[in-house]
């Protein structure tokens, strides 16, 4: 169960990596930072995007997972907004080690400023090992 845990919190940091609302005009290379947490395991994400504010969308570019973390992969997603507060990550995930998995899906969230709130939900498993979840549980918080 551990290297399961630690695989899927490096995928959900992945995935959580477009969660934070956009700032205030247009961005290029904006970074942001966040903690998802996965089965009562939390660990730490960086990452740059474009776009926003919203209600335009956020473009994930690229993302890091903190050194603490035992597993590394990486993500793609878009970030929608609205109407009101709520918000969408769509998002495809590849968990590169310790062993590989895919996840593609969407979470549905709530945003307020520059700061973005995804509860746990389930994203189905779209490739890999089977050992990995299906579907993974993630619970993600983000700012920029």
């Amino acid at each position: 169960m551990r290297f399961r845990t630690a695989v899927l919190s490096a995928l959900l940091v992945v995935s959580s990596v477009g969660v934070a609302a956009g700032p205030a005009s247009a961005r290029t290379d904006a970074a942001g930072s966040g903690t998802i947490t996965f089965q009562g395991t939390p660990c730490a994400f960086t990452f740059t995007y474009d776009g926003g504010p919203p209600p335009a969308a956020v473009q994930i570019q690229s993302i890091d997972i903190a050194d603490s973390c035992s597993a590394d992969g990486t993500a793609t997603g878009t970030l929608t907004f609205g109407p009101g507060n709520a918000a969408t990550l769509a998002l495809k995930v590849a968990v590169t080690k310790p062993i590989s998995c895919g996840y593609s899906g969407s979470l549905t969230g709530t945003y307020s400023g520059n700061a973005g709130t995804f509860p746990e939900q389930s994203v189905p498993k779209s490739s890999g090992s089977f050992l990995c979840p299906n579907p993974a549980k993630i619970a993600i918080t983000a700012t920029l």
